[in-house]
């Protein structure tokens, strides 16, 4: 029986009473152990779910971000909580690389109905899904751009993920001879210095683009140096490789627009010479003792409870 004939909303149900109200870190343990992933494809089950942060999202238990996100109501809180340390309300964020949505939304309630939220995503699917969640939300202050970012203007080969359950693993590439048996299409790519941002001071990035970090921090220079953003990358030596770089060109990069690099890890932030692979936070040099309260949020919004008034995730819509 194929996922598209079996939609099983029973086990998604049974988790989310054990997993939503726990601490996030409590909570994906037990949502592997109670509901495997390999179930929750089998399931395909459609689903809304109102997140964490406050707004609506649907998904599908058959998408590797959508299941996670049905159980608990959140896929990456640890992106979330630098927001919440980093982004008042009325501020703007970037994000490249928006997937299906589930930082979106909360990013969206972090900065409010004043602020905006800036979403790039190559992926047609993606572009869809993302669209509709701000039609449900009536967000109007989320922009989706349908384009890739890089250090160029023009079109580039977008391989596509390889299944339905995998929609954040797509990746541009210049490489015209690079063989895969996937799904190749066109999509427009932008430097972020050549896209009207608004007025909106642009207070963090989060990138998650499958190996093209470098490029498209080449292509930002005068937007990182003219807001001086929070910035929250991946750094994978495979994919960075798969993209023409490595893991010291891109810290080069960041590190050449005077930012100090912290590694994201469970409780908190950690600053190395030579970072190693990971999730990185980047702070400009001059508020480099942001990582103070970064580390602190991180800590409160991974360790409490997940009910109104203790954990910070519950209250981003009511924050002022």
């Amino acid at each position: 029986m194929t996922g598209k004939e079996y939609q099983n909303p029973f086990r998604l149900t049974i988790v989310q009473a054990f997993c939503r109200y726990l601490p996030p870190i409590l909570a994906q343990s037990l949502r592997a152990i109670l509901y495997s992933q390999e179930a929750a494809y089998r399931d395909n089950y459609a689903f809304s779910v109102r997140a964490q942060t406050g707004s609506m999202f649907t998904g599908s238990t058959a998408d590797f971000h959508g299941y996670r996100f049905g159980a608990h109501g959140y896929y990456n809180w640890r992106n979330l909580a630098i927001a919440l340390a980093s982004c008042n309300k009325g501020a703007a964020i970037i994000e490249i690389g928006g997937n299906v949505g589930t930082e979106t939304v909360g990013f969206a309630d972090i900065v409010g109905a004043q602020g905006q939220v800036i979403v790039f995503e190559p992926l047609p699917t993606n572009v869809r899904l993302l669209e509709n969640l701000c039609a449900i939300n009536r967000f109007a202050h989320v922009r989706v751009i349908p384009a890739a970012v890089s250090n160029q203007n023009g079109t580039i080969h977008f391989i596509c993920p390889p299944d339905s359950h995998a929609s954040g693993i797509g990746f541009i590439t210049n490489d015209e001879n690079i063989l895969l048996p996937r799904k190749q299409i066109s999509v427009e790519t932008m430097r972020l210095n050549d896209v009207p941002l608004g007025e909106k001071k642009i207070s963090a990035i989060f990138v998650d683009a499958e190996g093209s970090e470098s490029a498209i921090f080449q292509g930002a220079a005068q937007v990182i140096r003219k807001h001086r953003p929070v910035i929250v990358c991946e750094a994978s030596p495979k994919l960075l490789k798969r993209g023409g770089s490595s893991i010291e060109e891109l810290q080069n990069i960041i590190a050449g627009y005077d930012y100090e690099i912290y590694e994201i890890g469970r409780f908190g932030l950690t600053v190395r010479k030579s970072p190693a692979k990971g999730d990185w936070a980047c702070l400009p040099l001059e508020t480099k003792e942001k990582a103070h309260d970064i580390s602190a949020m991180l800590l409160r919004c991974g360790l409490m409870p997940c009910l109104s008034g203790l954990n910070p995730l519950t209250n981003a819509k009511s924050r002022k």
